[in-house]
């Protein structure tokens, strides 16, 4: 490198604290055009995907979900975007849980954590999820059920917005 940094052999870009030069506006006298923090700031962006297939999700307690996942993380610890597809294949519900209390409890905010974290502030949701056109609901309340599921996750995770539709196709539900 000739002209920003003068005489280094070696430019590793965690021994630069770059957190600390960003905020503080620190740059070398000799970068006169003022590229060095701009180029600093695009090593800091971030672009990570992550294909998945047949994922396994127990949660809430009782319940079961198997999806495919295709979610791009893209952008900075000041202004990220997590955006993709999942495509749910199954859901399953336990014979022991109390499906109503599951259900009544999908409306209750879940509060964001206290000292929530700066990239979690700035992380924004577009996320498409979907069911697999042979989707199914497996519980002891129903009977074939095949579900159709169009949503879109937005917002961020301390105010998620779900928007879109769920249709039952075909199947049986028993209420007592």
């Amino acid at each position: 490198f000739e002209g920003l940094a003068r005489d280094v052999h070696h430019c590793d870009v965690r021994s630069l604290y770059p957190s600390l030069m960003l905020t503080h506006r620190i740059a070398p006298r000799s970068d006169e055009l003022g590229v060095f923090l701009r180029l600093l700031e695009r090593f800091r962006a971030f672009r990570l995907q992550a294909k998945a297939a047949n994922v396994r999700v127990r949660y809430p307690e009782g319940v079961s979900t198997t999806f495919d996942a295709d979610l791009s993380l893209t952008g900075s610890s000041t202004r990220s975007l997590l955006s993709g597809n999942i495509t749910v294949q199954r859901t399953g519900f336990n014979p022991r849980t109390d499906f109503a209390s599951v259900v009544g409890s999908a409306g209750t905010p879940i509060p964001a954590p206290v000292g929530q974290n700066e990239f979690l502030r700035n992380l924004l949701f577009d996320i498409r999820i979907r069911s697999a056109p042979n989707a199914t609901i497996q519980s002891s309340y129903t009977q074939d059920l095949t579900a159709e599921a169009d949503l879109r996750l937005r917002g961020s995770p301390a105010k998620p917005v779900l928007l879109g539709s769920v249709k039952a196709s075909q199947g049986d539900v028993n209420f007592f």
